[in-house]
């Protein structure tokens, strides 16, 4: 391993302005890992719109405009120091930036073994501390020095370690689009099979999330430049609109289930119209403005979900360079975790103890022969009419009366586990009530909360079709 040496080249930012704000420097004092840092040899570091907003004072709250050009090269006039950082406190200078960063442990501090030094590791840039039992959220290469010198020192649950082909380059371009992309998905619950709109597709985070979307099996409608339509469309867009272009004209209202918005700015009311019932928004940049019209009427009347974006824990890179969550957890959030998870024990046992018994008294039930049974003519594709036993359960109430209906269905078909079977739900009259042949938070669904006297027709081997 090379030695440390005592100082080290890197790029000071002095205040709040334009590129006359950086100072490459050569004589910094290196950073020394304590407690629970490591220090990491930087590779390579990416620089982001994070960066930029810092140093142009974007974040103050004196700024309602834009990311524009001018802004971005000689800085905002108005900013105010006092809340001008990414957390919304005042900024301390000088500042090293680099939000975006990777490369291999040197040095580790007391807290951390040594077998750590040597590893090549990726910087998650969010920083979650806990002073005097305080948690606070801090931000790499902001509130902390970053990437943009030769050496960094980072918490070790922050320096995640990876095992990759790909370069320091590439690697570098991962921590905040790809984090930030993957968590407004994860807060969106977007699915297969969800028609999601990414605003800003042709950026960092825009085209992470486009990518991140259709590995989740969503169909994405992207928004994005012209000149850009095609290099979107090959990242797997099914769909790109121009950025200018009237969304609702374009796709109908309420005609997405989730939105993934960067850009914010006066297309902000047209992305919730275009949101269905119940759909989600989530938001992690504001490049168009970020003061928008919000009519109230709209998000409560449809049933919005907004999601402000609260960047993932943990990055991992694999192999193939693909991204995914790590699972460590800090120490301090350990015992809570722990308590939590004791909690959802209990919890779960006291229920499959009362699974267990809903499902013994359905049995003995059945085996008695106490239950009454008549045939019921049901349509199914292709068969006409077909006679089927009907189980007649008698009358129960709320979680206790689906939890017999389960333990019913699972006694009846025990013997063919391998087997599909269709359930359909009936009244007292005979008249249709649901259809279940798909998963089992599908089928739960469907479930009314009191139904009472419930029928329950069992077909084995095959799912029911045609009900109507």
């Amino acid at each position: 391993m090379t030695a440390i040496p005592e100082t080290m080249r890197a790029v000071l930012l002095k205040g709040y302005g334009g590129f006359d704000q950086l100072e490459y420097r050569e004589d910094v004092p290196v950073p020394q890992p304590e407690g629970d840092a490591v220090l990491v040899r930087i590779g390579a570091a990416g620089v982001n719109n994070t960066d930029i907003n810092t140093r142009t004072g974007w974040y103050s709250r004196a700024i309602s405009e834009g990311t524009t050009v001018a802004g971005t090269a000689g800085g905002f006039v108005g900013a105010s120091p006092e809340d001008a950082g990414w957390t919304g406190a005042e900024h301390k200078f000088p500042r090293i930036q680099g939000a975006d960063g990777c490369g291999r442990i040197v040095a580790v501090g007391s807290g951390v073994s040594p077998r750590r030094i040597g590893e090549r590791v990726l910087i998650e840039p969010v920083i979650r501390l806990n002073r005097d039992g305080i948690s606070q959220v801090i931000y790499f290469g902001s509130e902390c020095n970053g990437a943009f010198a030769e050496y960094a020192c980072v918490p070790s649950v922050n320096a995640h370690a990876i095992s990759t082909g790909l370069s320091d380059v590439e690697l570098a371009s991962f921590p905040c689009a790809y984090a930030a992309a993957e968590h407004m998905l994860e807060r969106s619950a977007v699915g297969r099979g969800d028609t999601v709109l990414v605003t800003g597709a042709s950026g960092g985070v825009g085209s992470a999330a486009v990518q991140l979307a259709v590995r989740r099996g969503a169909r994405v409608v992207a928004v994005a430049s012209i000149a850009k339509a095609q290099a979107v469309e090959a990242l797997g867009a099914a769909l790109v609109i121009a950025r200018d272009a009237d969304l609702i004209g374009a796709l109908g209202s309420e005609s997405v289930d989730a939105v993934i918005d960067v850009v914010g700015g006066k297309q902000f009311g047209q992305l919730l119209e275009v949101l269905r019932r119940r759909g989600r928004y989530a938001v992690a940049g504001a490049i168009s403005g970020p003061i928008v019209d919000l009519d109230l009427r709209t998000l409560y009347l449809k049933d919005l979900s907004a999601r402000r974006l609260y960047r993932i824990r943990a990055v991992g890179v694999s192999e193939s360079g693909r991204i995914h969550r790590a699972r460590r957890n800090p120490p301090g959030h350990r015992p809570r975790l722990r308590a939590r998870f004791d909690r959802r024990r209990a919890t779960g046992i006291q229920r499959q103890r009362a699974h267990r018994q809903d499902r013994a008294a359905a049995l003995r039930t059945r085996r008695s022969g106490r239950h009454r049974r008549r045939a019921a003519s049901v349509p199914t594709s292709g068969a006409g009419l077909r006679m089927h036993p009907i189980v007649r359960l008698e009358e129960m109430a709320g979680e206790r009366h689906d939890r017999a209906v389960r333990g019913m269905i699972h006694g009846l078909d025990a013997g063919n586990p391998t087997r599909e079977c269709g359930i359909v739900f009936l009244d007292v009259l005979g008249e249709f009530v649901f259809r279940a042949g798909g998963t089992h938070d599908e089928n739960r669904a469907g479930i009314p909360h009191r139904l009472g006297n419930v029928l329950v027709e069992l077909m084995i081997g095959r799912r029911v079709s045609g009900v109507a």
